[in-house]
């Protein structure tokens, strides 16, 4: 449910930045400029609540892993805790973007921080559980799933400071403009690249469908109407 509800949070980010915020950019279109604050609030919004859910599912595999007895009966409280902290950014709206972006950063760095040191953690004990009892595919599952959340939580803490320091020895506005879009664009596309390589369902999923595209292909070349043989 986590994963799933952070997906389509990205995806709305993703979108948003897709139809509203390139053409903006590229084409420099005055009527978009001036109602970029509303955009950007949805942006700050999608981004907010993925990052907070993020946070949820490293605390989920936490509690799976070092309190499995009370695993079930902690988490039957997420989408109360989801809708809470969505309700706490929803005020802000009518902030200034720049302001409210400011007081963000620290929010969002502790976030990372915090995720970064608490998969460290699940990973390590994982590790030393796989040592136990011996390695089975499940397990397999369950610390890739964790690497992939690891590097998730790791780019974003790298990317975050960037922002902030690389402007500190860079003063050409093109400059700072290109790192700025390659990291926004990158934290989206290193996400998917860490889902291809840890998450073996997905990569199953489409190289069936490839495979199975491929040989639809095949069966309708090799296909000869009875007219074009006459």
């Amino acid at each position: 449910m986590l994963t799933g509800n952070q997906a389509v949070y990205n995806g709305f980010h993703s979108l948003i930045c897709l139809i509203y915020v390139s053409p903006m950019i590229v084409f420099d279109i005055t009527f978009l400029k001036d109602n970029s604050h509303h955009v950007g609030f949805l942006l700050m919004l999608c981004y907010d609540v993925s990052i907070q859910i993020l946070a949820l599912i490293t605390v989920n595999r936490f509690c799976a892993v070092f309190l499995p007895m009370m695993y079930s009966k902690l988490f039957n409280t997420l989408p109360i805790l989801l809708q809470r902290s969505i309700n706490r950014l929803q005020p802000h709206g009518s902030q200034n973007l720049l302001g409210l972006f400011s007081e963000y950063m620290p929010k969002l760095m502790t976030i990372c921080t915090f995720n970064v040191v608490v998969d460290t953690i699940t990973i390590w004990k994982v590790r030393r559980i796989q040592s136990a009892r011996g390695r089975t595919t499940f397990q397999k599952k369950k610390i890739d799933f964790l690497k992939q959340s690891f590097g998730q939580a790791l780019y974003l803490f790298i990317c975050i400071p960037a922002y902030h320091i690389v402007p500190l020895f860079k003063s050409s506005e093109i400059a700072l403009f290109m790192i700025g879009i390659f990291f926004g664009a990158t934290i989206h596309m290193f996400d998917g690249v860490l889902t291809l390589i840890f998450n073996m369902e997905i990569r199953e999923s489409l190289i069936k469908k490839y495979k199975a595209s491929g040989n639809n292909s095949v069966i309708q070349i090799g296909v000869v109407s009875p007219k074009i043989l006459l």
